[in-house]
């Protein structure tokens, strides 16, 4: 294969065909985020054409270092899923061999299209940005409206205790909401319709980096989708997605407004230190609570600060699951307690998900992924040559979606629809592709930009063969 790509015509192949291909990715992440149809098995496999019609970018601009520092973040995410796709939650119940195989193609493909496009300077990244919160606010608002007339806004609040009959079940009003789905309008859990609410509003935290004295005209797009996000908080309105709203939103006034001063830089240095201090008292004591034997668990049950923080419902679940991790290495389908007695389908966490589902080399490989990314996303953030906007935009979306879907991750999104078909593990998730796509877009290699010059230079002529070493 290396063969015959050195013999194949990479700069005219970019100049000929590079804004086709780019723009077939920006089509692609707007149906990805509209979930147009809900034919994200096709989106999948769509993405992975593009991927390999993208070849050709990264090949002209890498140095070898490059192309190991890509490795670094590209092999973590391909352990994590591949061996959620081979976990028996997906090989004998959620989707046959073709659904198995897009899901692992989906999430490398959209990946490598971010990385490979990150090699061009002339690729419009504001479009693209335009494309997914376009695409994802316009499925927020058309089920927001679809909501709002069925039930009037405040009906959260108003309709408290109030049910209605399904099929011979009860179900809260006040819990639930309408989605559209495909062609259809679905009842969702506040929780899921919350997770856009926020992603959509964190177009607010990008806003922040936009410079008072150059507004534009598309300045008052990012507000307008801003304040929709807000609306389908304010007007059901959901408690749980503003809190979780404030979190990312405190992260990026932290970063637009914290001095950048010597003193002020040594304060935060400590502050990060207590931090990551306290995080690894608290993961010690949750390892103990997973893995002790009745002398630790009397012991955590009689602190009250430590039975308090450890023995909730939520914490429960995760050390349910994270105790279980040896007896089920790839994963398995056992009852999942966030109580003594109660039994549940889900962690409620993406990560604590993908190790009940995927096993040990799931997890350890989806966590070394967001390690890398988080890394690259800093370097990003100091040498990137996009605008600050833009990097306000992407990194106000990565933090709301993996933050919120930390802690309030929905398997079961339904309501009323109770069939495998609508079990919507991680990995499955469309926004997942576009949060791998931005992670990938944004990746930066040690000590240098996220994009090389090489690209913009003038093509040279059709008898030019590619030099052998920019293959390696």
């Amino acid at each position: 294969m290396l063969l015959v790509m050195s013999k194949f015509d990479f700069p005219n192949y970019v100049k000929k065909y590079g804004s086709l291909v780019t723009f077939l990715v920006i089509e692609i992440l707007l149906f990805t985020s509209l979930n147009l149809a809900n034919y994200g098995i096709i989106y999948r496999y769509i993405g992975f054409f593009l991927a390999f019609a993208l070849i050709p970018f990264p090949l002209l601009a890498n140095k070898q270092g490059d192309w190991l520092d890509f490795f670094g973040l590209f092999l973590p995410l391909f352990v994590f899923a591949v061996f959620m796709v081979m976990s028996p939650l997906y090989s004998l119940y959620l989707e046959d061999i073709l659904g198995n195989i897009s899901i692992l193609l989906g999430i490398v493909s959209f990946l490598f299209m971010g990385y490979a496009l990150s090699k061009n300077k002339e690729f419009p990244i504001e479009k693209a940005l335009m494309a997914i919160f376009g695409g994802l606010a316009a499925l927020l608002g058309i089920s927001f409206l679809i909501t709002m007339y069925r039930y009037a806004p405040f009906y959260v609040v108003n309709y408290v205790g109030k049910v209605i009959y399904y099929d011979g079940e009860v179900y809260y009003i006040a819990e639930e909401a309408k989605w559209l789905y495909a062609f259809s309008i679905k009842e969702v859990n506040l929780a899921h319709f919350g997770l856009y609410s926020v992603v959509v509003s964190s177009v607010l935290g990008g806003l922040l980096f936009a410079k008072p004295k150059q507004k534009r005209k598309l300045d008052l797009f990012w507000l307008g989708i801003g304040v929709l996000g807000l609306l389908t908080i304010a007007l059901l309105p959901n408690v749980l997605a503003a809190k979780w709203l404030l979190a990312p939103l405190a992260i990026m006034l932290l970063i637009r407004f914290y001095p950048r001063g010597k003193k002020a830089m040594q304060i935060l240095n400590y502050v990060l230190l207590a931090l990551a201090g306290v995080a690894s008292a608290a993961a010690l004591f949750f390892v103990l609570r997973s893995f002790g034997g009745p002398a630790i668990q009397n012991f955590i049950s009689g602190n009250a600060i430590l039975s308090k923080l450890l023995n909730n419902n939520r914490v429960y679940s995760f050390a349910s699951v994270f105790g279980n991790m040896f007896s089920y290495p790839f994963g398995g389908l056992y009852d999942i307690y966030n109580s003594p007695i109660t039994i549940v389908e889900s962690t409620g966490s993406f990560l604590f998900d993908t190790l009940y589902q995927g096993g040990i080399f799931a997890f350890v490989g989806l966590t070394a992924f967001l390690v890398v990314a988080i890394l690259s996303l800093v370097r990003y953030f100091k040498k990137g040559t996009d605008t600050p906007l833009v990097k306000g935009l992407i990194i106000s979306f990565l933090l709301s979606f993996f933050i919120y879907s930390m802690f309030n991750y929905q398997y079961v999104q339904m309501i009323h629809e109770l069939d495998l078909r609508y079990k919507s593990p991680f990995a499955s998730d469309l926004l997942l592709l576009i949060s791998v796509f931005l992670i990938g877009y944004t990746f930066t290699a040690k000590g240098t930009g996220p994009k090389d010059p090489l690209l913009n230079k003038k093509a040279p002529e059709k008898d030019h063969v590619v030099d052998q070493d920019l293959l390696y």
